[in-house]
C-alpha cells in the first residue's frame, strides 16, 4: 500500500536495521510490555529448534471448538467481534435475524423486537460460530488451509485463527501477504464496504487485494495496517512450529515483508493479552514471537545490522507472461567492504521452469572494495507452444565472500513467475450422467484425455458448468499425457460404482436433464466444453455413460457420441479410465480396444509376437507400407518403432539396425 499518510515507512532502504532496532526496542519500552528472550544465546537452526521444542502444544482444541473460542471469548469484548482485516464487527447476543424477506432495514445483530419489527424471524442460537456465520462472520486461518494448514493442529491452532469477514476471507483465499501499491490494487474492504478506488480518508483502514483478471498465481492481499504484525507473528509461529507441512516456497515468497511489517507494528496490549488467554487453552504455550521481539531476526536474519556488508536481490518476485524476453535482475550490495572485494554465487532454486526454457546471464558478481554500485544480470526467457501450466524460476543468493563481516541479506530469494500463454490440449471424451449401481450422489463422473505432449497439473483449475456449480482445484493432480483420467463426486472406489478417481469434486452436478461441463485453466482458458441435453440427442441411458466415439472429433456434437455398452466395476456401463470402446470390441489388459494383450508385454519390432525380432517382422512391416494387409492396434504399436504414430521406411531402417546388432 502506498500510503497517504504520515506513518514513516522505515523499511524503504536496506540499510535502515540499526535504526529499526532502536526504534522497536523503544516501542516495546512506551507500550510497557516485558520483552522475553526466548533461547538466549542461541540462533539460526539452533534458535529455530529450541523454539519447535518447547513452544509446539501437543495438542490443541479441535476446529469447532476453536471457532467457539474466537466468537465466545477470545475475541469477543463486550459482546463485540470485529474483523481483524476490514474492521467489520458484529453483536452477538445469542440469536441471529432471519430476513428472509429481503428487508434491507432487517437488523441482523440486534435484538428479538427489532428483527420482528423489521419483518423479519428471529433465531435463539447457542453456539456462537453458528450465530456469527448468519452475521456475516467467520474465521481466518493466516497460513492458508490449502499451503499447510488443511488437517489437525496446523488447521485449529489458535495462534494463527483469527475473526473475518466472509466475504473478506474469500478475498484473501491463500493469497501471499504483500504492500500493494496503492494504484494496483483492484479492491479496497473496509467494514461492510468494498470500493474499486483509492479512498478518500481513512486509508490505513482498508484491506486490500490486488486481483488481476485470469492470473490466480498472481493475486496479493494486505491487511489493513493495524493487523500487520499480528499477521507477521502469526505467520511466523506457523511456519515455525508446523514447518513439516508448510509450504516453503510460499513462506520464501513473503517472509521479508513479514519482517517489515513485524518491526512496523509492534506487539500492543491487546495482542499480548491474546496469546496469554490463548495459552489457556494449548497447555500454556504462548506465540514465542510475540513474547520477543528479537525472536524473528535471530532465526532467520541474524546477521543483518548495518555496519555488516550485506548482499541481496532487489526484488523479491515478479510476475511476467511467457514469452521470448530478457528480464534484468539486481544484486543490491550494502555498506560496501573498504577494504575487501565482495564476491556473489547464485544458485536455482527448486523451481519448476524447465531449464531448457531460461538462461542467466552469469550467476557469479563481483564487487569492488567500497563499490555500493548495483549489478544487473539477465533471465533470457525461450516461449514454446506447450502449455504447461504456471511455472516459476527460484534464485537464491547461495554464497558470499569477502571476510568475516559480509552476508547474505534480505530478500535472498528471488522468484521469477512465468504464466503461460499456451492453450492446454484436454477432451473431455465421456460423462455418467445417471449411474444405476449407486446413487447420482455417489456415481457421477467425467473422463478426460490429455493430449498436451507433457503431463498437466490441475491444480488451480476450474471445474463449472453455465449455473452455478463451480469447484477450484486446489491440490496437485498431475496426469500425464496420452492418458485417460476419471474426475468424480466420490473417490471411494466400494461405493462409487467402482473405479478409480484420481480427483474428486464437490458442487458439480451432472443433470440428467441437460447440463454443462466447462474446465478453465488458471490463466482463464476454456480447455474444453460440452453440454448434453435429456438424452433425446445425446445417447446416454441409465446406467449407461456417453462415450466419444473418436477421440478428435467435435464433442459438442450429438451424433459423435454413444452409450457405453460394456460394463465396468459394480454393473454400470462405460470405460472410464480407458479408450473408449463398445461392444463387440473388449479393451485387452493393456487398455487397448480390440487388442489381445501383447501390445504391453511385447518389443517394438516384433510384429509377429514370436518374441524374435528377425526378417520375418521386416516383410510384414513392408506388408504394411505397401496396405498388402492392415495391422490391428497391437502390431501397430510394436511396428511404429519410432512412435510417431505412423508406419513407413524409417522403421525399416530402424528394425534393420535392430537385427545387425547396430
Amino acid at each position: 500500500m502506498t500510503k497517504h499518510h504520515s506513518k514513516i515507512d522505515l523499511f524503504q532502504s536496506k540499510s535502515n536495521y540499526l535504526l529499526i532496532l532502536f526504534l522497536s526496542i523503544f516501542t516495546f519500552q512506551l507500550f510497557a510490555i516485558e520483552n522475553e528472550i526466548v533461547g538466549d544465546g542461541l540462533t539460526e537452526d539452533n534458535l529455530l529448534y529450541f523454539v519447535q521444542q518447547n513452544f509446539t502444544p501437543a495438542t490443541v482444541p479441535s476446529y469447532d471448538n476453536s471457532r467457539d473460542i474466537i466468537f465466545s471469548s477470545l475475541d469477543n469484548e463486550n459482546s463485540i467481534v470485529s474483523g481483524v482485516y476490514s474492521g467489520y464487527s458484529i453483536q452477538m447476543v445469542g440469536g441471529y435475524c432471519n430476513c428472509t424477506n429481503g428487508n434491507s432495514n432487517c437488523d441482523e445483530t440486534n435484538n428479538n423486537s427489532i428483527c420482528i419489527n423489521n419483518g423479519g424471524s428471529w433465531i435463539s442460537e447457542n453456539d456462537p460460530s453458528v450465530e456469527a456465520y448468519y452475521k456475516g462472520m467467520n474465521v481466518e486461518h493466516t497460513w492458508p488451509r490449502s499451503k499447510g494448514a488443511e488437517y489437525g493442529n496446523p488447521k485449529s491452532d489458535l495462534h494463527h485463527l483469527f475473526p473475518t469477514k466472509d466475504n473478506v476471507n474469500s478475498s484473501r483465499g491463500n493469497d501471499p501477504f504483500a504492500d500493494i501499491p496503492d494504484n494496483d490494487t483492484h479492491k479496497w474492504y473496509r467494514n461492510s464496504e468494498i470500493l474499486l478506488e483509492i479512498p478518500q480518508s481513512n486509508i490505513d483502514e482498508y484491506a486490500e487485494k490486488f486481483n488481476p483478471p485470469n492470473q490466480p498465481n498472481s493475486e496479493k492481499f494486505e491487511p489493513k495496517e493495524a493487523h500487520k504484525g499480528n499477521v507477521a507473528r502469526a505467520m511466523f509461529y506457523f511456519y515455525s512450529i508446523y514447518e513439516d507441512s508448510a509450504d516453503v516456497d510460499f513462506w520464501n515468497i513473503q517472509k521479508s515483508i513479514l519482517l517489515d511489517w513485524h518491526y512496523s507494528d509492534p506487539v500492543d496490549d491487546a495482542e499480548f493479552a491474546r496469546t496469554e488467554e490463548i495459552a489457556i487453552h494449548q497447555h500454556n504455550l504462548k506465540n514465542p514471537f510475540v513474547m520477543d521481539s528479537t525472536l524473528a531476526r535471530r532465526i532467520w536474519y541474524y546477521q543483518e545490522n548495518s555496519t555488516n556488508t550485506q548482499v541481496s536481490f532487489d526484488v523479491s518476485q515478479i510476475t511476467i507472461n511467457e514469452s521470448n524476453s530478457t528480464i534484468p535482475v539486481q544484486i543490491n550490495i550494502a555498506n560496501p567492504s573498504p577494504d575487501q572485494n565482495t564476491q556473489v554465487f547464485i544458485s536455482i532454486g527448486n523451481g519448476s521452469l524447465n531449464e531448457s526454457e531460461y538462461s542467466l546471464s552469469t550467476n557469479e558478481f563481483f564487487f569492488n572494495v567500497g563499490s555500493i554500485q548495483s549489478q544487473t544480470f539477465f533471465i533470457s526467457l525461450t516461449d514454446d507452444d506447450i502449455y504447461e501450466g504456471p511455472e516459476n524460476l527460484i534464485l537464491e543468493i547461495d554464497q558470499v565472500f569477502g571476510g568475516d563481516s559480509v552476508f547474505i541479506g534480505n530478500p535472498s530469494t528471488f522468484i521469477l513467475n512465468v504464466e503461460d500463454n499456451d492453450f492446454p490440449k484436454v477432451i473431455i471424451t465421456e460423462v455418467m450422467v445417471n449411474p444405476q449401481a449407486t446413487s447420482d450422489a455417489n456415481g457421477e463422473w467425467f473422463e478426460i484425455y490429455i493430449d498436451n505432449e507433457i503431463p498437466i497439473n490441475f491444480k488451480n483449475w476450474t471445474i463449472k458448468d453455465k449455473d452455478t456449480d463451480d469447484f477450484l482445484i486446489l491440490e496437485n493432480i498431475v496426469i500425464s499425457n496420452d492418458t485417460y483420467a476419471v474426475f468424480g463426486n466420490n473417490s471411494n472406489f466400494n461405493s462409487n460404482g467402482g473405479l478409480e478417481i484420481p480427483l474428486q469434486y464437490s458442487g458439480i452436478y451432472l443433470a440428467n436433464a441437460g447440463d454443462e461441463l466447462i474446465l478453465v485453466s488458471p490463466e482463464g482458458f476454456i480447455a474444453d466444453s460440452i453440454s448434453w441435453d435429456s438424452g433425446n440427442q445425446f445417447p446416454f441411458g441409465n446406467g449407461s455413460s456417453m462415450a466419444l466415439i473418436d477421440l478428435y472429433s467435435d464433442n459438442l456434437i450429438a451424433s459423435n457420441w454413444q452409450e457405453s455398452n460394456l460394463s465396468f466395476g459394480t454393473g454400470d456401463a462405460g470405460t472410464p479410465g480407458f479408450e473408449n470402446c463398445f461392444y463387440p470390441n473388449e479393451i485387452d489388459e493393456c487398455g487397448v480396444c480390440g487388442g489381445n494383450g501383447y501390445s504391453c508385454n511385447s518389443l517394438l519390432g516384433d510384429v509377429n509376437f514370436d518374441n524374435l525380432i528377425n526378417v520375418v517382422d521386416i516383410v510384414q512391416i513392408v506388408g504394411f507400407i505397401l496396405e498388402i494387409e492392415s495391422p490391428n492396434p497391437d502390431q501397430f504399436l510394436v511396428a511404429d518403432i519410432n512412435q510417431d504414430l505412423a508406419i513407413n521406411v524409417v522403421d525399416v531402417v530402424i528394425i534393420v539396425g535392430l537385427i545387425l546388432g547396430d
